[in-house]
């Protein structure tokens, strides 16, 4: 497929603006598609970007600082949050595989942040995982620097819109792409992403 002409040639990859990016990608996709969800496309792509972003310089702060991975931060920080928690529980909330998840173990394990206990003896397969007091600490130093990037991105927003932007991203987490799934207003659980 050729360029579109109505794009300007020009503009340098390397410099292109979000906003520009934004529309050339639009332009580009309705395009070829031309019966793309436009509005769709510009929220995925801005909450993709925003996403990548923010976890981009959380690991960058974590590794430089505590040593830590993103991966190995999302395991830690789950294992933080429920105490004594499952592997398998761990990749479900992550939404990774547990392939993933026991590979990370392995790195943490080693660094001595975690303990692994066999679960079922029957089945070797399940584990419980628990901080180690020095995993504990390393999670509550990384969380505390991933905070000071979130407020940092979010810093544009007012008290107000961070909750209306909250509210709305779990309300896209909830319905996860389902139509069945369960209205957001129901008040029910889903497993968290």
């Amino acid at each position: 497929m050729a360029p579109d002409p109505t794009l300007d040639p020009a503009v340098d990859p390397t410099t292109v603006t979000a906003a520009e990016h934004e529309e050339r990608a639009v332009v580009t996709a309705r395009r070829a598609t031309p019966d793309i969800d436009e509005s769709a496309m510009r929220v995925g792509l801005n909450l993709v970007r925003a996403s990548n972003s923010l976890i981009t310089e959380a690991e960058s702060e974590m590794a430089r600082t505590v040593g830590l991975s993103w991966p190995s931060f999302r395991v830690l920080f789950i294992t933080w949050m429920y105490g004594a928690v499952e592997a398998r529980s761990i990749a479900r909330i992550a939404g990774v595989t547990r392939q993933t998840v026991s590979s990370v173990l392995s790195t943490v394990e080693r660094r001595g942040y975690v303990q692994r206990q066999k679960t079922d003896e029957s089945d070797r397969r399940l584990v419980t995982v628990r901080l180690t007091p020095l995993g504990r600490d390393v999670v509550q130093r990384a969380f505390a620097l991933h905070n000071r990037v979130e407020s940092r991105h979010l810093e544009a927003l007012s008290t107000d819109e961070r909750a209306q932007l909250a509210a709305l991203l779990a309300k896209v987490v909830r319905h996860d792409g389902n139509p069945a799934a369960e209205p957001a207003e129901s008040g029910g659980t889903r497993a968290a992403g």
